[in-house]
């Protein structure tokens, strides 16, 4: 299980640390970023799929999630120069620290961090069934269209 995650730079988030327990809900207004935290895990497990988080980099469009460009993922308030980052922590202590560089009209963020020992890479983010994720990525979207057409009573 993920203990915590620590997003750098990533959408509407300039430094933002989330711990996580067994059950956690992400609530909030509308555009706060609930979304953004399922992506930035949905990105990691799509750019490993792809083959490209070892060694190139981050694929901000896939089968799983649809950034668009780099543009479109670096935080705001973010200098030209930034990168963006995410850090993660399961429970059982094990470590996964990524930094992507930016350049403005890439779809794949180059890679700029250590290799990771393929433990890593053996967890459960990586490991499960896609289809687990593809509701993941699909239940987000429509929630979202939901609270968007008025179908929902509260936001999401």
């Amino acid at each position: 299980m993920i203990r915590s995650l620590h997003l750098i730079n990533f959408k509407p988030f300039e430094n933002q640390f989330l711990e996580f327990s067994p059950l956690t809900l992400l609530s909030g207004l509308n555009s706060t970023g609930k979304s953004s935290v399922l992506q930035s895990l949905l990105l990691l497990r799509q750019s490993y799929q792809q083959g490209l988080l070892l060694e190139t980099g981050l694929a901000l469009n896939g089968d799983l999630v649809r950034i668009g460009t780099a543009q479109d993922a670096l935080f705001e308030g973010a200098g030209k120069e930034d990168f963006i980052g995410f850090d993660l922590v399961w429970e059982n202590g094990i470590e996964g620290i990524w930094r992507f560089n930016y350049d403005r009209e890439v779809d794949v963020l180059n890679l700029d961090s250590q290799p990771l020992p393929q433990t890593v890479y053996t967890l459960s983010l990586f490991t499960l069934d896609n289809q687990n994720y593809k509701l993941l990525s699909r239940h987000c979207l429509s929630f979202k269209s939901a609270a968007k057409l008025g179908i929902l009573g509260h936001s999401v």
